[in-house]
């Protein structure tokens, strides 16, 4: 849900009554037209077209389309990069998101790898390593860009974060 105040560059200047209104709408809405001919369809040309992008497709992008349909209703565009105008000149809280990668066969003490990712930049802060977020998804060999990818929705993001 922080994503979609990060729509409107000056959100925590104004009153949050209307964005919270409209993500109880959404959320306490029936969710079963987000299983619907027409959503199954939708999800299958958005992860065809991932894929045509040079993306790896995985379960976790179908569940960020479901969420994207939660949340939102329709298609959403917007990538992480577009955060970018809401933090640039320092007007909102700057939004670090992480993802936990675990093991099954192992704690989460023993493994556990946080992925973060900004409007700026993405990466595994065990590694120390980084890219701009425009290139998150593309491949890198020995820190070079060897295959550049589109920027992937943040639907696709939110699929790997509320898992």
């Amino acid at each position: 849900c922080m994503s979609m105040l990060y729509q409107d560059a000056n959100w925590s200047r104004k009153d949050l009554k209307e964005p919270i209104e409209t993500v109880k709408q959404q959320v306490t809405k029936s969710k079963t037209s987000a299983l619907s001919k027409d959503r199954l369809g939708y999800y299958i040309n958005a992860l065809v077209e991932k894929s045509r992008s040079g993306h790896n497709v995985s379960i976790t992008d179908v569940w960020g389309l479901i969420i994207e349909s939660f949340l939102f209703g329709k298609e959403d565009k917007t990538k992480l990069s577009d955060q970018q105008i809401a933090v640039r000149r320092g007007q909102n809280p700057y939004p670090i998101y992480a993802s936990l990668n675990v093991r099954s066969d192992l704690s989460v003490a023993d493994f556990g790898e946080w992925f973060e990712y900004t409007p700026y930049e993405a990466g595994l802060p065990k590694y120390g390593a980084y890219i701009p977020v425009q290139h998150f998804g593309s491949r890198f060999f020995m820190g070079y860009l060897i295959k550049k990818c589109p920027e992937i929705r943040l639907s696709f993001l939110h699929g790997m974060s509320y898992i």
